[in-house]
């Protein structure tokens, strides 16, 4: 039976939370723990008393600091791949470090500044140029050895990159887009439904494909996006706001746009939510993701954190505008215009078990319990079916996962199946040429990077 609800009403709540003319809650939480918030429903013939449970979780306290050395070059963007952070500077060079603490310069064989890198498919790709001239894109393994990539007349500077469905973009000035498979010929591609031509600041692709931020004017802020990477639409005036943002990440079903003194979150592109900043003046530049955690850099030296993408918490500010900002190997590396990198390790262990909660959330494994570890669960079919063996373990949904098989442990591993699309929760592999008798040994295996 089913029976409509006619109205509810709060008990007594927290000092902070505020409650509207619709019965809905807002406000500042006054700090992070378990709320029980009383509430009663009511319908035609009864009503119901109890608690509604709210546990807020505080963004970390990060104890950023400048590492020792700095160099005499504006940096504009970083990425963490391949185990090195590449910085790009101000004159088509880069920066390459292991940890973020000594940093080796080289030469992507270009005179432009490096202003949009990204790391994915095996090889860093990187573009940019002085704004009015002919940019460029350019990819190297490692940071150190850099090819120029063949592109066609460019109606604008290259100004961010970005990798998914295994489609590269780039987006920059005059509306300019481009797109390709294999990182070295590219092509234009145009905005279908929008004949402006907007400055792209930044791209990023997430659950719900490509989508790009930029802006047609100072007041007319614009949004592109794409299922493909090649299929392209734009929209004005996206967010209920207006707000203008400088850079976009997607990431954990989530889009984070971050701006002047702005920050907006969406998961389709076309519902955006505005954060708060809790009263921080800053032109946030740049915005990146790591174990369960954003972080937003800009002038005037601001560094924000967030948990959720909503709310932010600002952790630091120096005399140096932030220009990015990666994650890689447990910490955090920002950019600054004058030279200087700020770092901080973090790699937070909730259950202690050894793994980060990041990792943890990878491997689909609960970061909370320490029971619960990326493990292959013991077959139940006994005695053994005639369809083979059934084995199951924990999994993320849509992580590719590798199933070797030994019936010999001193002759090792072969490859089963090298292709397993996982499930949330758990998935399950049946191995229907194991109908012999005798032992069978599994190994699972995935990429986490």
């Amino acid at each position: 039976e089913t029976r409509s609800c006619t109205g509810f009403k709060w008990g007594t709540l927290p000092a902070w939370a505020n409650q509207s003319s619709g019965g809905f809650l807002s406000g500042m939480p006054a700090s992070a723990e378990l709320y029980e918030l009383p509430i009663t429903i009511t319908n035609s013939s009864q009503s119901w008393s109890g608690t509604i449970s709210i546990t807020v979780v505080a963004a970390p306290s990060l104890p950023w600091h400048e590492t020792p050395q700095r160099v005499s070059k504006s940096l504009y963007c970083i990425a963490f791949g391949n185990n090195s952070f590449v910085a790009g500077s101000d004159d088509g060079s880069v920066f390459v470090s292991s940890d973020g603490s000594a940093w080796t310069e080289y030469s992507t064989g270009q005179a432009g500044p490096v202003k949009g890198i990204t790391f994915a498919g095996g090889q860093f790709i990187a573009c940019g140029g002085n704004s009015g001239e002919t940019g460029f894109v350019v990819t190297s393994p490692d940071g150190i050895t850099w090819t120029s990539a063949s592109l066609p007349l460019l109606p604008g500077t290259p100004r961010s990159v970005c990798f998914g469905r295994n489609v590269a973009v780039v987006v920059g000035d005059n509306g300019l887009i481009l797109c390709s498979t294999n990182s070295q010929n590219w092509m234009l591609a145009s905005l279908g439904n929008y004949s402006n031509l907007p400055a792209l600041s930044s791209i990023t692709c997430g659950d719900a494909g490509f989508i790009g931020v930029g802006n047609l004017s100072m007041t007319t802020p614009v949004m592109i996006s794409s299922p493909d990477g090649i299929n392209w639409s734009g929209f004005e005036n996206y967010t209920p706001n207006l707000q203008m943002h400088n850079a976009i990440q997607g990431t954990d079903g989530k889009y984070v746009a971050t701006g002047n003194s702005c920050v907006s979150m969406t998961t389709n592109g076309v519902t955006w939510t505005a954060g708060a900043l809790n009263g921080v003046w800053a032109s946030l530049s740049a915005v990146t993701f790591g174990e369960n955690l954003f972080v937003a850099a800009g002038m005037p030296g601001c560094l924000l954190v967030s948990k959720d993408g909503l709310t932010w918490v600002n952790q630091q500010v120096i005399c140096a505008p932030l220009t990015g900002i990666a994650f890689g190997n447990g910490r955090f590396i920002a950019t600054s215009y004058f030279g200087t990198f700020l770092t901080v390790e973090y790699l937070p262990d909730s259950d202690r078990d050894g793994l980060s909660d990041g990792l943890e959330k990878k491997l689909g494994t609960d970061p909370l319990d320490a029971k619960s570890i990326f493990r292959i669960f013991n077959p139940a079919d006994t005695p053994r079916p005639a369809s083979g063996i059934k084995i199951k373990w924990p999994s993320a949904a849509g992580r590719i996962y590798a199933i070797d098989r030994s019936t010999n442990l001193m002759r090792g591993f072969i490859s089963l199946q090298p292709h397993v699309v996982g499930s949330a929760g758990t998935t399950t592999f049946t191995d229907t040429s194991a109908t012999n008798a005798g032992s069978y040994y599994y190994k699972i295996q995935t990429q986490l990077e």
